[in-house]
C-alpha cells in the first residue's frame, strides 16, 4: 500500500513545492463561532463552513512552535497522516488543512 507523504512548510516564506492535501482554501471560508480551547501548541475553535453550513472544529497551530523542534514536526505530521488515512467512527476525520504566514490550520 502506498502511503501519501504529507509535507508542510513551517517557515515564514511559503515553498513553491506542491503540498499533499494542503488546501488553497483560507480562513475566509469559515465563520468562527466560539473558541473552545487554548494551549501551548494550539487554539481550538468551533467554526461554520460558509458554503455548506457544516460545523467543524478548527485547530490553529503557530508555525513558530515547530520552528526549533524537529521531533514536534514529526509527531504533528504523524498524527495528521493517521487522521487522513484512518476511516473509523471513533477517529476524528481530517477534513482540510491550510496555512498562512503565521499558522497551520486543521479542520
Amino acid at each position: 500500500m502506498n502511503i501519501p507523504r504529507l509535507e508542510l512548510n513551517f517557515s515564514k516564506q511559503e515553498s513553491s513545492k506542491p503540498k499533499f492535501f494542503m488546501s488553497k482554501k483560507s480562513l475566509n471560508k469559515f465563520i468562527t463561532l466560539k473558541q473552545i480551547g487554548s494551549g501551548v501548541l494550539r487554539d481550538t475553535f468551533v467554526c461554520l463552513d460558509k458554503k455548506t453550513y457544516a460545523i467543524f472544529c478548527l485547530k490553529r497551530y503557530p508555525k513558530k512552535t515547530f520552528k526549533n523542534s524537529p521531533s514536534l514536526i514529526t509527531e504533528f505530521i504523524k498524527r495528521l497522516s493517521f487522521q487522513l488515512l484512518a476511516e473509523h467512527p471513533n477517529i476524528i476525520q481530517l477534513y482540510d488543512i491550510f496555512s498562512d504566514g503565521e499558522f497551520v490550520y486543521t479542520v
